[in-house]
C-alpha cells in the first residue's frame, strides 16, 4: 500500500512536469487570452505625492499585520478600513489554488523574485517588507477601454516552519476612465498568498499555492454607489486580478522549469 502511494506521488509529479513542458509561456505577460485585460505600471501622476502618503502607508502596514493574524487564526479576510468618511461597497473576492511539482522554498523564492522583477526592484535590496506607490493602467483591449489609477501598497513576507506567507494591503484611487477624470471613490485591497507542501511527507515534491484577494470599493458620496462609471471601474479592476494570478503562476512555473533543465544539462 505504501509503495503504491509513493508511486502515485511520483506519477503526479511527472505528469505535472509534462504539462509544464507542453504549455509553458515564452515570457510573462499580463494580457489574458480569455479576458484580454492588459495591466501595466505607469509613472505616478502629478499631485499624488502629499502628506496623505505617509498616513496611508502607516495604515496599510497595520492592515498587513492584522491580515497576518487572520491567516494564523484561519479567519476570513476582513475589509481594510482606512478610517475615512463615506460608504463601503460590497467586497469582491478572488480565489486561486494551484499545485506545482517543485518544493516550497524554490517556489516562494521564485514568487518573491518575480514580484521584484515586475515592480522594477532588485530583490537583494529588500528585506521582508516592501512599501511602494505607483501609477497603474488597465486596458480592456477588445472594448478599447482604459482606466488609470494611483496605488500605494505594503507587502510583507512571513517565512514559517512548513509554509511561506505573502500578505499585501493596498489603497487604489481611480484617476481617469475613458480619458475623463474620476473623483469620489477609492478601493482597498487585502491579499494573501500561502505556499506550502501539499503533503507533510518530506519527500513530497508537490507544493500548493493558494491566493486570496478582497477588493472593496469606498464611496465618499453615497450617491456614487449607483454611478455607472464607478461600477465600470470596479469591474475592470476586479477582472484584471484573475489573469494577474494566472500569469504570475505561469512565470514561476517557467522559471523553475528552466532552472531544473539547466541543472540537469550541467549535471
Amino acid at each position: 500500500m505504501l509503495l503504491r502511494r509513493n508511486c502515485d506521488k511520483v506519477l503526479r509529479a511527472v505528469n505535472s512536469v509534462k504539462n509544464l513542458l507542453g504549455s509553458r509561456p515564452a515570457l510573462w505577460d499580463t494580457t489574458s487570452h480569455e479576458t484580454r485585460i492588459r495591466t501595466r505600471r505607469i509613472d505616478i501622476p502629478n499631485g499624488y505625492m502629499n502628506d496623505m502618503v505617509t498616513r496611508i502607508f502607516d495604515q496599510l502596514s497595520a492592515g498587513v499585520e492584522a491580515s497576518y493574524r487572520d491567516v494564523q487564526q484561519g479567519s476570513d479576510v476582513s475589509v481594510l478600513d482606512l478610517s475615512y468618511d463615506g460608504v463601503k461597497g460590497r467586497p469582491k473576492e478572488i480565489f486561486d489554488c494551484r499545485t506545482l511539482p517543485f518544493d516550497m522554498t524554490d517556489i516562494s523564492d521564485a514568487w518573491w523574485e518575480d514580484w521584484h522583477t515586475y515592480s522594477g526592484r532588485d530583490v537583494q535590496d529588500s528585506a521582508d517588507v516592501v512599501a511602494e506607490s505607483f501609477g497603474l493602467e488597465i486596458c480592456d483591449v477588445p472594448a478599447k477601454i482604459s482606466a488609470t489609477f494611483y496605488a500605494q501598497q505594503v507587502l510583507r513576507r512571513y517565512v514559517e516552519k512548513g509554509r511561506v506567507v505573502f500578505i499585501w494591503n493596498a489603497y487604489i484611487e481611480p484617476i481617469a476612465y475613458k480619458g475623463k477624470r474620476v473623483r469620489g471613490a477609492y478601493y482597498t485591497e487585502k491579499s494573501n498568498v500561502i505556499i506550502r507542501p501539499e503533503d507533510p511527507d518530506p519527500n513530497e515534491t508537490l507544493t500548493q499555492i493558494s491566493s486570496r484577494e478582497a477588493i472593496t470599493p469606498h464611496f465618499l458620496d453615497p450617491k456614487l454607489t449607483a454611478d455607472s462609471k464607478i461600477s465600470a471601474l470596479t469591474r475592470i479592476l476586479v477582472n484584471s486580478m484573475s489573469p494577474y494570478y494566472t500569469a504570475r503562476t505561469k512565470t514561476i512555473e517557467s522559471t523553475l522549469l528552466d532552472r531544473m533543465l539547466q541543472a540537469r544539462r550541467c549535471g
